[in-house]
């Protein structure tokens, strides 16, 4: 028997609350007693992905091993489309992590997607850190529905597409007149 549950046929609906409830076995295939552990799960879109979002974990009866795995319609809505990978690990007291759980989900685009302006940014959806580089900021990509880190020249740019505030713009003259302070004579 593998050490790992593998569980599969699971479906999440982008914008729709999913829930599911799981037993957690041993590689002995008895049931595991979580007392004391926390869990955690995840979900990417490849194994090797370094992009992911995370599972709520609620632990129904620590003793039975039973948990649900809760994900909001304010991330789903951020998930790719297609088969996703999986996986849930328990995290004991004595700082063992251990993983019990992995497995394949089908995300299912809908025809009316509800997104729900989230509280905070892990509500927010997926945070692409592939090309990560120093000084990069957060900006979210509305044609991906994904947060990505930009080089701020970017956000400069969006912020600039329609020109720049009259106010902006005499602040700005302000300033470099009063530092460079420069004197051309008369012509």
């Amino acid at each position: 028997m593998s050490p790992v549950l593998e569980v599969n046929h699971l479906t999440i609906y982008k914008g729709a609350d999913f829930e599911q409830d799981f037993q957690l076995i041993d590689e002995s295939g008895n049931i595991l007693n979580i007392t004391g552990c926390q869990v955690i799960a995840k979900i990417k879109k490849y194994p090797g992905s370094k992009t992911f979002n995370t599972f709520d974990v609620a632990i129904l009866n620590a003793a039975t091993g039973s948990i649900r795995l809760l994900m909001g319609n304010s991330t789903t809505i951020f998930l790719t489309q297609g088969r996703n990978y999986f996986d849930v690990f328990v995290i004991y007291p004595n700082s063992k992590i251990k993983p019990v759980m992995r497995g394949t989900i089908l995300v299912e685009q809908t025809a009316t997607s509800l997104i729900v302006p989230g509280k905070r940014v892990g509500d927010l959806g997926t945070v692409n850190t592939d090309n990560l580089e120093d000084g990069d900021v957060l900006m979210y990509n509305q044609d991906a529905q994904s947060l990505d880190f930009v080089n701020p020249d970017e956000v400069l740019e969006k912020a600039s597409a329609d020109g720049l505030p009259d106010e902006f713009l005499n602040n700005v003259a302000d300033e470099v007149d009063e530092r460079l302070n420069i004197d051309f004579g008369e012509y």
